[in-house]
């Protein structure tokens, strides 16, 4: 979107309706859904207003690695949901300065027919800036990674419950722009950081936390983690938005 000279006033993001996860888990997918809205200044990097909004349940997975060498990896079904999580976030710049800004949303969750015995989540998200918008065309993939992804060190993990020492779950983006949200939350004694292409090191504070990025390596380390309810997902959509 463009925003002509003398600006434009911001009036913020819709509300956003979920239903909640209350169906059986029977595998990885869909254990979780939120959505995620920026808009994004191209010319310097900047986010004058996003919002974040999640809610998940315990990823359904046993995980067991020791010292590197994995013992365990695999999918426990789930007769109901285990652990209940949740969080959003939003903040807003009043005033938008002239020039070009892109305007990023995506969202996931049960829309592979594991949740059928609620309905599917829905979710809009509705801009009122007084100026026009033009859709771009541009191909995207959206990303999660969870609990089940932590490798080296030592992790147990079952349904929420916990032991990680020196675990790090690490991956690359090629594609030029990352749009996403964190969500790091342990019942006890939990310390890590993690790092990005443009945060060397950075600590997980708030939860759920943006993610905004570019291309290279990430990667999310947890020095200690001892504890119940344990939950941690990064959601991210991945794309090359055209310079402007």
């Amino acid at each position: 979107m463009v925003v002509p000279a003398g600006g434009s006033n911001l009036n913020g993001f819709s509300e956003w309706v979920h239903d909640p996860l209350q169906a059986p888990l029977v595998d990885d997918r869909g254990y979780h859904d939120g959505m995620a809205a920026f808009v994004y200044n191209p010319a310097n990097g900047a986010i004058p207003a996003y919002v974040i909004d999640y809610a998940g349940a315990n990823a359904p997975h046993a995980a067991i690695e020791v010292n590197g060498t994995t013992l365990v990896n695999q999918v426990i079904p789930s007769t109901r949901v285990s652990g209940s999580h949740g969080g959003y976030q939003y903040a807003t710049s009043p005033h938008l300065d002239p020039g070009t800004y892109y305007v990023v949303a995506f969202g996931f969750g049960p829309d592979d027919g594991i949740f059928q015995s609620i309905n599917p989540s829905q979710w809009h998200v509705t801009f009122d800036y007084g100026i026009d918008c033009e859709p771009v065309n541009v191909p995207a993939t959206i990303m999660n990674y969870n609990n089940s992804h932590f490798r080296g060190g030592t992790h147990i993990y079952a349904s929420g419950v916990e032991v990680i020492q020196n675990s790090t779950v690490s991956f690359d983006v090629a594609e030029r722009n990352v749009f996403g949200l964190i969500y790091n939350v342990a019942r006890g004694a939990s310390y890590g950081t993690y790092s990005t292409p443009t945060c060397g090191h950075c600590g997980y504070g708030g939860t759920p936390a943006k993610l905004v990025s570019s291309k290279g390596h990430y990667a999310f380390t947890k020095s200690l983690v001892v504890g119940a309810e344990s939950a941690f997902d990064v959601d991210f959509l991945k794309l090359s938005l055209p310079a402007v």
